[in-house]
């Protein structure tokens, strides 16, 4: 059995949502009695039991979380002073999204024109006409010149340097940590905006390779969503990238893990051995009346109900792009795994109506972070949505719907087959360690030859004159 785990990308903040961490919370800890029988010398961690990890944008950064290495840092009297950088729990992970978030869309502080005044700053008791009216003219002048400033920034500059990105990604993964040196087999995809093509990183092929392309610089890559964040720009193994958000092509990376998968573990056979945990960040439930208002280049690309609302939000050609790159997803793993298979060794976790403030990628107020953790802790009481058998595309259960349904033909909850999933992998890991102890004591030379000895030495004092040997 082939063990995958797949982590969505599109934002950071919406992985903050306590949905992910109650669902690696019950992989980590819902069998704990059972888990118990494990070696107390060696603490087992959830990057234990996954053969393969995939993570798009803040995926990405989760993902490569969850798979760092134990770092131990010694000074110079060889005393251990600290473990940095370090693989992170799931509650950690959620509380370390929740306080780098508004770090990462941090912008500086707007400096105020000098002499500026307004109409509070005065002391006349009353306006003449001629100064009401120039006042009017400059209000409507002012107005429209920050509708045009916004418009022009938008048009030639992202809305955040990236700094800051980098700085957190520094700071969580080690700014030297090397791809190659992870605890488990990771996928990132990213994007390269000068050769026009996906650049999908893996542990796999940076061990073949000896690559050392730094952890942090993969990450930030994945996680620089066009528009919001420059392109990430670095040479490593001779190669010149320039790479953005792997979400313009896989922002669902499941279909990379089951490719890795079957390079990695050929002799897994079809797709009925592996075992896929999909995590998903949330889509906006759309109510059928689009952002798009005349088609032409600059509403696709810029908006111009954002720009006549003077709001920073996702040009709609970017939220295409990332929605087409989740359905064909859902559709291609649909197609891929077969029906039986879905049903029994593919779970996707992912909520379908999200309101557009809350599905807002740089919307860091700490109301908005509760409520993205509130979502995530009740979509684990929801319904499994199903792939359909005919369109690939999963089959949601809303509530307003949810009462006109037999109780009968109701798919399971998250939590049950969460639990269900635990237990299997739980029960795969601990039967990969009995065989590598049984393998490992039967290529023990030593011990082979002492046991055969000992066995010699009991048919000769004991049984071997009846058996007509002597």
């Amino acid at each position: 059995m082939v063990m995958m785990m797949t982590i969505d990308g599109m934002t950071i903040l919406q992985n903050t949502g306590g949905g992910y961490g109650f669902a690696i919370y019950i992989l980590e800890n819902g069998n704990k009695q059972k888990q118990e029988g494990e070696a107390s010398s060696k603490k087992v961690r959830l990057a234990d039991y996954f053969d393969v990890i995939a993570g798009t944008s803040a995926g990405a950064l989760i993902t490569s979380l969850l798979a760092l290495p134990e770092s131990i840092e010694i000074d110079a009297s060889k005393q251990i002073v600290g473990q940095l950088p370090r693989p992170r729990t799931a509650e950690e992970i959620t509380e370390l999204l929740c306080d780098k978030g508004p770090i990462i869309f941090e912008k500086e502080t707007s400096k105020q024109v000098a002499g500026t005044t307004t109409s509070n700053q005065t002391n006349k008791a009353a306006l003449d006409f001629v100064d009401r009216f120039k006042k009017k003219c400059h209000d409507i002048l002012e107005s429209a010149g920050k509708k045009v400033e916004a418009a022009i920034k938008a048009a030639v500059d992202t809305v955040y340097t990236g700094e800051h990105l980098n700085e957190v990604a520094g700071e969580l993964l080690g700014k030297d940590t090397l791809l190659k040196d992870l605890s488990t087999n990771i996928v990132i995809p990213t994007y390269d905006v000068n050769k026009l093509r996906p650049v999908v990183f893996t542990t796999r092929l940076a061990k073949e390779q000896n690559s050392k392309i730094t952890l942090r610089d993969i990450v930030v890559s994945s996680a620089s969503a066009p528009y919001f964040f420059p392109p990430k720009k670095f040479e490593a193994d001779g190669e010149q990238y320039n790479l953005v958000d792997g979400g313009l092509f896989a922002n669902n990376p499941t279909m990379l893990a089951i490719r890795e998968a079957s390079k990695l573990f050929p002799e897994a056979g079809d797709y009925s051995n592996y075992l896929i945990l999909s995590l998903g960040t949330g889509k906006e439930k759309l109510s059928g009346d689009r952002t798009i208002l005349t088609g032409g280049i600059v509403d696709w690309l810029i908006g111009l109900e954002a720009i006549v609302a003077l709001k920073i939000k996702t040009p709609p050609l970017v939220d295409v792009f990332f929605r087409v790159s989740e359905d064909v997803a859902d559709i291609m793993t649909s197609h891929t795994l077969g029906e039986r298979n879905l049903r029994r060794n593919y779970l996707r976790i992912q909520d379908y109506e999200m309101k557009e403030e809350h599905a807002e990628m740089d919307n860091t107020h700490q109301e908005n972070l509760e409520n993205l953790k509130k979502i995530g802790n009740d979509l684990i009481s929801r319904y499994v949505a199903i792939p359909n058998s005919e369109t690939g595309l999963p089959s949601v259960i809303f509530e307003e719907v949810e009462e006109k349904i037999s109780p009968n033909l109701l798919p399971p909850k998250n939590q049950d087959e969460l639990k269900r999933f635990a237990k299997r992998l739980y029960h795969e890991r601990r039967r990969r360690t009995l065989y590598k102890k049984c393998f490992g004591l039967i290529n023990n030379r030593s011990l082979v030859a002492i046991v055969a000895l000992i066995c010699f030495m009991f048919m000769v004092c004991f049984g071997a004159r009846r058996v007509g040997f002597i």
